[in-house]
């Protein structure tokens, strides 16, 4: 016997309340229905590799982009880690990026399926509200799935904030198997200006000037092979990372 429109309606709102009280509200609203929301605030931006229904420009608030998450595995190796971004709370603080929806119960499978692996060195998941231009007061998304890399014992990536010179040496440097780390960095600030200008976050720019800099001092045979010990971090987090990520 088939359900009325009605009745599937009634019967999802069933199901919500049920996974509700197990889950939480955002992960019963996304299994439910049957939609999936992500946000990007950093390769996820210009380089998804899912499949989406809607893409929309959006902040989240209270959070600023840091780039504290070291990379070992796609901008960077365990001697020599990247320095990709994740986020920290800060009051007050708003980051620009992408909310991306996800249709269907077997592509929100294969999303999450592949976005698992894609951030595996991110050890939080957080569910948060996704704000526009036109809808600052009121989340324009909510329980929006955002992965991020915390200063937790148990993320052994985590490299921690550094002087802004140190951090640009590194990024300037440092290579993996996705490519350059002054790829992502640059990747990253286009596509935060195509959003708008006032979406990309001081941090960014300056990095980015900054590693700029260093580039054509390299260039014209002024930079030296200078690389701070405390940027390429061998922390004892790194040690066993190999045994986390295999």
């Amino acid at each position: 016997m088939k359900l009325s429109s009605l009745q599937s309606i009634y019967a999802r709102e069933i199901i919500a309340s049920v996974l509700t009280a197990s889950f939480g509200c955002s992960s019963a609203y996304t299994f439910a229905t049957m939609v999936l929301w992500v946000f990007g605030y950093g390769s996820l931006i210009w380089k998804t590799g899912f499949k989406y229904d809607e893409r929309v420009v959006g902040y989240i608030k209270n959070y600023k982009r840091a780039y504290t998450q070291g990379s070992i595995d796609h901008r960077g190796t365990i001697k020599e880690p990247g320095r990709t971004v994740t986020l920290e709370y800060e009051e007050g603080a708003i980051t620009w990026g992408a909310a991306y929806r996800i249709s269907g119960h077997e592509e929100a499978k294969m999303t999450l399926a592949y976005l698992d692996l894609r951030e595996r060195l991110y050890d939080v998941k957080e569910y948060l509200n996704v704000y526009t231009i036109d809808s600052s007061d009121k989340p324009a998304i909510t329980g929006v799935l955002t992965y991020i890399a915390t200063s937790n014992c148990a993320n052994l990536c985590y490299l921690g904030p550094a002087p802004l010179e140190d951090m640009a040496s590194q990024i300037a440097t440092s290579h993996g198997p996705s490519g350059t780390n002054a790829e992502y960095l640059f990747n990253l600030e286009d596509a935060l200006l195509k959003m708008g200008v006032e979406c990309l976050d001081d941090v960014t720019r300056q990095l980015s000037s900054e590693v700029r800099k260093m580039q054509k001092a390299k260039s014209g045979g002024a930079l030296n092979n200078h690389i701070l010990s405390s940027s390429h971090i061998s922390s004892p987090r790194m040690s066993g990372v190999m045994l986390k990520i295999q």
